[in-house]
């Protein structure tokens, strides 16, 4: 009987060396070449970016509406399971030694790019608060109300 109801019709030899190619690729070795590994990049990649400038077009993208913030009136907060509570002004972040570096930001919208940050390092705040050894999160929250949370290894 020819045909089917898909429109074509396979005799039994031509299935059956289709399923013997399929049979065969599963059963076939890796690649060599298609480890992971294989692919790792350690050249110092940041040193390949351009210097930051305003594009055309470029729209500023927001979770929540965002009204500005009065720096006289900000604050960065840091309690918890920390040893040393702190409160510190924007002013006060200036204590802190300043860094410069380039880093590829990850948008969680799937978009990314490199840009040249300038800062202190969280590093030095961590020794400033000394988290407790059993403290397991660190929880964000911006200006706009956006917030996030990580892991202690994370960071």
């Amino acid at each position: 009987m020819k045909g089917s109801q898909f429109g074509f019709h396979l005799d039994r030899r031509t299935f059956l060396k289709l399923c013997s190619l399929a049979t065969g690729s599963l059963l076939a070795p890796p690649i060599a070449g298609a480890r992971n590994g294989d692919f790792r990049n350690d050249k110092n990649i940041p040193q390949q970016y351009v210097q930051n400038r305003d594009i055309p077009g470029f729209y500023i993208r927001s979770a929540n509406p965002f009204l500005g913030v009065d720096i006289r009136n900000w604050g960065l907060a840091v309690g918890g399971q920390v040893k040393n509570p702190v409160g510190l002004g924007y002013e006060d972040l200036f204590g802190f030694k300043m860094h410069s570096q380039v880093s590829r930001l990850k948008c969680v919208e799937c978009w990314s790019a490199k840009a040249e940050w300038e800062g202190f390092l969280f590093q030095e705040l961590i020794d400033r608060v000394q988290p407790d050894p059993a403290a397991q999160y660190v929880y964000f929250q911006s200006a706009d109300s956006y917030y996030e949370s990580y892991t202690v290894d994370e960071l």
